[in-house]
Parts: structure tokens; C-alpha cells; sequence
């Protein structure tokens, strides 16, 4: 049987003569093909367009069975994106804002060399071991910059009379960090309150201890914390200049000042520890603050040191970091473990 061939290296589409005719090299009608740029050998030759699959889904979070859906779902915008081709991975500047309680701006990684665990398509969204995999494999937070925080007080008490308060919140336990500034309808932001220091004590619970005295922390209200914003990114400005150099991201808005990260450093900071759940490694890399590495060691927070107001009249200092031995961030001086605990001693 003779075998018929024909190009279409023309490119054209042709609806004005009748089908008898068409000159060669062209083509009646067409749907979902690419002629000439082929991405194989075959340029010329009508082949069908790949479709899209939608790869990512670390921004969404994890499954947050109150809600009955992702914590962070279709909350966040891209305000840029750029690919490393030395590195094949790219980069999306994501800004989240106010969903379920948190807002903050993130740089996520994502490799387009690692394989391919399943699309998130295929994800059963109360399985979060599955989104585990996934996210492992292909994508990882480089900087979170978690901002503002809104969490519900249960109860207060004095740590002694007249001394610091510390509150007991149920929400967004996670994204809270010593050093935010606190308010809410009985607490005012130029009263200067902020928290000195944060301690898990359940999955759904956790004690902030504020730097001031007889502040009304009402059980059943709402919570605000603050903190200054690093990455401040905004759907209403463009990242007008970006690249990756050397390891490093450099960008500017046009707005404030042109910042740059350290591409390696920013992800050791942002593997989190403080687990969420049973998850060791997964989801909650993506929605808690990214820790400050100073020495490619040793991740820690901002620390901030002050005196104590339960110490009879003593002005003794209060130290934070990690007052585990067996860790290798141990620090002897620290009073107050502030989560920077990482790294076990080996033996």
C-alpha cells in the first residue's frame, strides 16, 4: 500500500480554498498541535502540544481538617518567578495574605530535575504523608517571612505579681515567634507590648510570655502579633528587576531598597523542627518564619535580651536559645529556649 506524506513546515493554516487544493505544506484545520517547532527531530511534521500538569501545591499548606479544606488554598498571588538555567529550578515570589489568621510573603524553589512523586491532582487532601512526598521531591522553601498573625487567647496569668504575663493562645500556634509586637482591642500597638518568649506545650497550644505587666488578655479574643516585614512583597508592585547569580537571588520593586539572599543559607533556615502533627519534614516548611543562619551552623531567631521583672528588683537578663546538651546549638548561657534546638549529638 502506498504510503502518503506530507509536511506542514509552512506553519499555515488555510480556510480560504477548498480542501482539493490546499497547497502543500499547508493544512486545513487544526487543534492542539505545533507545527515546525517541534521538540523532537521532526521539525515539519504536525505533532500534539503537551498540556499542563499542575506540579506544585506546597503553598496551599497542609490539610486543615476545621476548615475542611488546604489552610492556605487558592489565598496566594505570584508577584514574580524566575528560572536559574544552570541550576534548572525556579523561583516563585508568592505573597499570602491574611489566610486563616496568617499573613506572609515566601520565596519557594522548586527543581525541575528531581522526579516526580504524583501530581497534585492525584492528591487525597486529608493525607498529608502523601503531600509529604511530593513536596520533598520537587519543592523547597527558601524564605518564609511570616508577618502578622492573628491567634485566640484561652486564659492568662502573671508569672509573679506585678511581673510579665503570659497567655495561653490555640490558633496559629507555628507562626508565632518571640520579638512580635502584640495587640488587640484591650492591648494597644503604642503600648509597646511584645513577646519575649514562646513555648509549645501541645499540638493546639502554646504560651507567650509579653514583656509587660498588667495587660488585659481576655480569654475568647482574638490576638494580633506583628513583626516587621522582610521580603514585603505586593500584588499592587512589580518586582521590576530579578536574577539569580553566584547562589544568590538579587531583586528590586522599585519601592524599597534592592534586597538579596543567599539562595543555600536561606533553606537551611527555613527546614523546620517544631513539628505540626506526626509530619517530621513536609508541608510546615512552608508556613513557619525562616530562621537566621549565621554561621551555616547554627540557625536562630532574632534574639532579643531583657530584663526580668520577676526577679524581687534584680535586673537579670534573660538569654534565649537552646538550652538542650545533646543538641550541637546548645548554648550554657541561654534561660529560655527559644525552638533553635536542631541538630542531635551523634552518641
Amino acid at each position: 500500500m502506498p504510503e502518503l506524506k506530507n509536511s506542514f513546515t509552512a506553519g499555515k493554516m488555510n480556510k480560504d480554498v477548498d480542501e482539493r487544493i490546499i497547497p502543500s505544506n499547508e493544512y486545513r484545520e487544526a487543534l492542539n498541535i505545533g507545527i515546525a517547532t517541534s521538540e523532537d527531530s521532526d521539525v515539519g511534521a504536525a505533532q500534539n502540544i503537551l498540556g499542563n500538569v499542575r506540579l506544585s501545591c506546597a503553598i496551599n499548606g497542609a490539610y486543615d481538617n476545621s476548615l475542611g479544606y488546604r489552610k492556605y488554598f487558592n489565598t496566594s498571588s505570584h508577584i514574580a518567578v524566575i528560572a536559574d538555567p544552570m541550576t534548572d529550578k525556579i523561583y516563585r515570589f508568592v505573597h499570602t495574605p491574611d489566610s486563616s489568621g496568617v499573613w506572609m510573603d515566601r520565596i519557594i524553589e522548586f527543581d525541575t530535575q528531581k522526579p516526580l512523586a504524583m501530581p497534585c491532582s492525584s492528591f487525597v487532601d486529608n493525607v498529608d504523608a502523601t503531600a509529604q512526598i511530593e513536596v520533598a521531591n520537587k519543592e523547597e522553601a527558601v524564605l518564609i517571612d511570616i508577618w502578622k498573625v492573628e491567634t485566640l487567647i484561652t486564659s492568662s496569668e502573671e508569672l509573679c505579681p506585678g511581673g510579665d504575663i503570659v497567655v495561653t493562645v490555640s490558633t496559629n500556634i507555628f507562626q508565632l515567634r518571640h520579638g512580635m509586637l502584640v495587640y488587640n482591642n484591650n492591648i494597644l500597638e503604642s503600648d509597646g507590648v511584645y513577646v519575649t518568649n514562646v513555648e509549645i506545650i501541645g499540638a493546639n497550644s502554646a504560651k507567650l510570655t509579653l514583656n509587660a505587666p498588667a495587660v488585659n488578655a481576655v480569654s475568647g479574643e482574638t490576638l494580633t502579633l506583628e513583626a516587621d516585614r522582610v521580603l514585603n512583597f505586593s500584588p499592587d508592585r512589580y518586582i521590576t528587576g530579578i536574577n539569580v547569580l553566584d547562589g544568590m537571588i538579587f531583586w528590586t520593586d522599585n519601592y524599597s531598597e534592592p534586597k538579596k539572599i543567599n539562595i543555600e543559607r536561606s533553606k537551611m533556615g527555613s527546614v523546620v523542627v517544631r513539628t505540626q502533627g506526626s509530619l517530621e519534614y513536609g508541608l510546615q516548611n512552608f508556613d513557619q518564619h525562616t530562621l537566621l543562619i549565621v554561621n551555616e551552623i547554627n540557625p536562630s531567631s532574632c534574639i532579643k535580651i531583657g530584663p526580668s521583672i520577676c526577679d524581687n528588683g534584680k535586673t537579670a537578663a534573660a538569654v534565649y536559645g537552646c538550652t538542650d546538651p545533646s543538641f550541637q546549638e546548645y548554648n550554657p548561657l541561654a534561660t529560655i529556649n527559644d525552638e533553635s534546638c536542631r541538630n542531635k549529638l551523634e552518641g
